[in-house]
This record gives structure tokens, C-alpha cells and sequence, in this order.
């Protein structure tokens, strides 16, 4: 999987991905946060969003590290600034 980019709106976290969504986990900075989150995929599975405050997926001002797990390993690491 290869994450592309990332998007907060406060509500939801939005990931643009390509490769296979199947047994999905997200990090955020060194955390697992979802599982236990859902993450939901759409529009075949290029885009992957996860609702939840900012708690729950361990965000913070500034820079996070954010990297996907599915199938076949874990994707790159992407940089996001909140």
C-alpha cells in the first residue's frame, strides 16, 4: 500500500491510497489507532476515511507521522501537518 495524502476536518480522516484495503490498520505516530477506529474505504478502495476526534487518532499540532498496514505489509510513511 502506498499512502498519498492525508486530510483532517476536525471530524474525519481522509487518506488517499493506492494498493489492497483488505485487514487494514492505521498508525499515527508510533500508535495503532484503528483498529479499534473503523476505517472505511471508498471509491474502490483509493480513498480511506476514519472518523474520530483528535484524541482518538493520537494527532497533534504540527507534524504526524502516518503509515497503513493491509494484506501485505506495512506503506510508506507520510508526513502530515495538522
Amino acid at each position: 500500500m502506498t499512502l498519498n495524502s492525508a486530510s483532517y476536518n476536525g471530524a474525519k480522516l481522509t487518506l488517499k491510497v493506492r494498493g489492497a484495503a483488505e485487514s487494514l490498520a492505521l498508525e499515527i505516530n508510533g500508535r495503532v489507532v484503528a483498529p479499534p477506529q473503523k476505517i472505511k474505504a471508498k471509491a474502490g478502495g483509493s480513498k480511506l476515511m476514519v472518523t474520530a476526534d483528535v484524541s482518538q487518532l493520537a494527532l497533534r499540532s504540527g507534524a504526524n507521522r502516518i503509515r497503513m498496514k493491509n494484506v501485505n505489509g506495512w506503506s510508506n510513511i507520510l508526513i502530515f501537518n495538522l
